[in-house]
């Protein structure tokens, strides 16, 4: 990272792409939701017909998942397979809760590929999932009107003709954002629970202070990581939303650029966003320090020059 003085550090969890699984391994697949399911149609499009799957396993239910077996997940126990690939969200708290598990490793989705979308088929329209821009608002006004949220191929001819939009935000406002949240706050719920999204278990093993987090510190040891082995909170926006849209909205003006969307597809006819803009980047910048806010810039060059944000 040109003009940061950042040592690479090795990521303490194997993160694994379909291309990164060895010639003819036998797997077990822990999840079996949205994650899981791109999973599977990564295998396929990707002609992985040497992987054997022989099933799926779950923290809390057995039953079956594209005509495969799903198994509860028992430590300890030996499920004859070379490797467990997680494919879900919550895969911190799953190798928290097990550190003697050797055969994990953590499914990378090629976001190169699928995107985390909300699709309305009725009205042609694909909303791109972007974290920190307002996004969870547009997704709930768009479920409430039968959409659904999927990863979907980018690349299917299916989707040639449908509108395609996302939002973006200024980059330091959307880590700062993300930070406040998914690490400081994140770390308070935390405490002694298993049930949230869990970032500790990885802070901790990349030997970083949860007790009294330092900005500085997580900008120069987990946020050197790849941006795919980061919690997607923390991704660049160029190479989470793509380039197949039709139209890029800013949360700074999210309810005149809904307008404009409606205008396009009719989606937001009968709705109203009840999203305000929260914290500005001002009010973020009194609390950080310009060693932080450098490397910040740094770290989102591109989101600033492709999106038109100055620091």
């Amino acid at each position: 990272m040109a003009g940061i003085d950042i040592q690479p550090i090795i990521n303490p969890f194997k993160h694994w792409s379909i291309d990164d699984i060895p010639t003819n391994s036998t797997i077990a697949i822990y999840g079996a939701g949205e994650l899981a399911k791109v999973l599977m149609k990564e295998v396929a499009k990707k002609r992985r017909t040497d992987i054997h799957i022989k099933y799926f396993l779950d923290s809390f239910k057995a039953g079956t998942f594209n005509n495969f077996e799903v198994k509860i997940y028992q430590k300890n126990h030996n499920y004859n397979v070379d490797f467990i690939l997680i494919a879900s969200m919550y895969w911190p708290n799953i190798t928290a809760l097990n550190p003697g598990e050797d055969r994990f490793r953590i499914f990378k989705v090629d976001n190169s590929i699928f995107k985390l979308s909300i699709v309305d088929d009725t009205r042609k329209a694909i909303f791109r999932r972007n974290a920190r821009t307002g996004s969870k608002d547009i997704e709930l006004l768009m479920l409430s009107q039968g959409a659904t949220q999927q990863y979907i191929d980018i690349n299917d001819g299916k989707y040639k003709n449908y509108f395609k939009f996302a939002f973006t935000r200024h980059p330091t406002t959307k880590f700062l954002s993300g930070y406040a949240w998914y690490v400081v706050e994140t770390l308070k719920l935390n405490a002694g629970k298993k049930d949230h999204i869990n970032i500790r278990p990885v802070l901790e093993a990349m030997n970083i202070n949860c007790d009294q987090p330092s900005m500085l510190e997580f900008l120069n040891t987990y946020m050197a990581l790849e941006e795919s082995e980061r919690d997607f909170h923390f991704w660049g926006q160029c190479g989470q939303i793509g380039t197949d849209l039709d139209f890029i909205g800013k949360l700074e003006n999210i309810h005149n650029d809904l307008t404009r969307v409606n205008s396009f597809t009719g989606l937001f006819n009968n709705v109203s966003l009840t999203h305000s803009s929260e914290k500005k980047l001002e009010d973020y910048k009194r609390c950080v320090t310009n060693e932080c806010l450098k490397i910040i810039e740094a770290i989102f060059r591109q989101d600033y020059l492709r999106f038109g944000y100055t620091p």
